[in-house]
């Protein structure tokens, strides 16, 4: 039992390492660093692993509910938006991308599916930030159940401090984060813009039952 303790607190403590280097966090690696060598605590450990088990399971569940938002709008075809007729969740695109991710985990480098996990969730907040600063001007009519408190300096801190941190990411994060981006427009353009609800002035579809 014992050597068994070393070898998994040696696992964990060396993925938690190679995380901050590889994001670039010299002052958190002396941080970690002297947690490391001050504590042999077992919790810090299980910790580790059920917050990290904790957000990937949160993202496994939240894309596809994004994707199926996304085709109530419009934005991709109809097939993302059925849901299953028992469970009634987005069975379809939960499976495509459970197949997506496992591929990805299969094939890719760890180091630069990270590298680009981050680029792209760091610029998915960062228009977040912007947008929500947007349609408080542009559609302030609109119905908000809650509306964030000194929002032009929330929006732009929020929105600098994305883009302040994407900044330290390698080149090559950037090179592929291009091309994704340019995907998407792509994709944007030549069947979303089309197909928005918004833009025609309809209502979002209904989902549509998978029978």
């Amino acid at each position: 039992p014992g050597d068994h303790h070393v070898e998994s607190t040696t696992t964990v403590g060396q993925v938690v390492q190679e995380t901050i280097e590889i994001d670039n966090l010299s002052w958190m690696r002396k941080l970690w660093l002297e947690v490391r060598d001050r504590s042999t605590l077992p919790g810090h450990q299980v910790g580790a692993v059920v917050s990290l088990t904790a957000v990937l399971l949160v993202f496994q569940y939240g894309q596809p509910r994004i994707f199926f938002a996304m085709a109530r709008d419009g934005l991709l075809p109809q097939w993302a938006a059925k849901v299953h007729p028992r469970f009634r969740t987005p069975h379809v695109t939960t499976v495509v991308t459970g197949l997506f991710v496992g591929a990805g985990a299969l094939y890719f480098d760890e180091n630069e599916i990270y590298d680009l996990t981050n680029i792209g969730t760091l610029a998915a907040f960062a228009i977040v930030c912007v947008g929500v600063l947007v349609l408080r001007y542009s559609d302030p009519e609109r119905p908000r159940p809650f509306r964030v408190p000194a929002l032009p300096l929330v929006a732009i801190a929020g929105a600098a401090a994305c883009l302040y941190t994407m900044k330290g990411l390698p080149v090559t994060a950037w090179q592929r984060f291009a091309v994704w981006l340019i995907i998407g427009l792509a994709i944007y353009f030549l069947y979303s813009f089309r197909h928005s609800t918004l833009r025609r002035g309809a209502p979002p579809q209904p989902a549509a039952p998978d029978h």
